[in-house]
């Protein structure tokens, strides 16, 4: 493998070049910490940068993992916005009944609520919200197929804030009322 010059892992570091992953790390004097070539933080400066042949390097100088890009993950390609989607819906999942607005999720997930429909709409080809919805609707159906709970107690279970909530989502992702659904049963 060809030895990169100093210019040629600069020009890396300022594309975010993810080619180059795993082949070169970099650390910032001024805040200690390394991260890989394709890391979208800010820029450092040039003379505050330091070049590692590999993760261990950077820390036996005194350079901590980048929490953002993760360069001591073993794998040589690390993609933040997929452990953001896993560990979104995997809140979701948990937490359907206490979350309602997409500032709950963003808040757990420590980013802008910007960030994190963009990313989840992106990564599934939904928005958080239709996510939480159904999760939310196919709790409600399970309790309208195997319990005589009422439909306010549903409602209320499944994690909506009111009645006309739960009926307007029901019928939008199932195309009937919450009472229709339970007759067919």
């Amino acid at each position: 493998m060809k030895i990169l010059t100093k210019d040629e892992m600069w020009s890396a570091i300022i594309q975010c070049d993810r080619a180059l992953d795993g082949v070169f790390f970099y650390g910032v004097k001024t805040t200690s910490i390394f991260c890989r070539p394709s890391c979208k933080s800010k820029n450092p400066k040039l003379e505050n940068v330091r070049f590692f042949s590999n993760p261990e390097d950077a820390l036996n100088h005194g350079f901590r993992p980048c929490k953002r890009c993760k360069p001591d993950f073993n794998n040589s390609v690390y993609h933040p916005s997929e452990e953001l989607i896993q560990n979104s819906i995997d809140f979701l999942n948990n937490n359907f009944r206490d979350c309602h607005t997409l500032e709950d999720i963003a808040k757990a997930m420590n980013v802008s609520r910007f960030h994190l429909n963009r990313t989840f709409k992106k990564h599934t080809g939904q928005t958080p919200r239709i996510y939480l919805e159904m999760i939310k609707v196919t709790y409600a159906k399970t309790l309208l197929e195997n319990t005589s709970l009422k439909t306010i107690d549903i409602c209320y279970q499944s994690g909506f804030n009111s009645l006309s909530t739960f009926y307007s989502v029901f019928k939008r992702h199932t195309g009937e009322s919450p009472q229709k659904h339970r007759n067919h049963i």
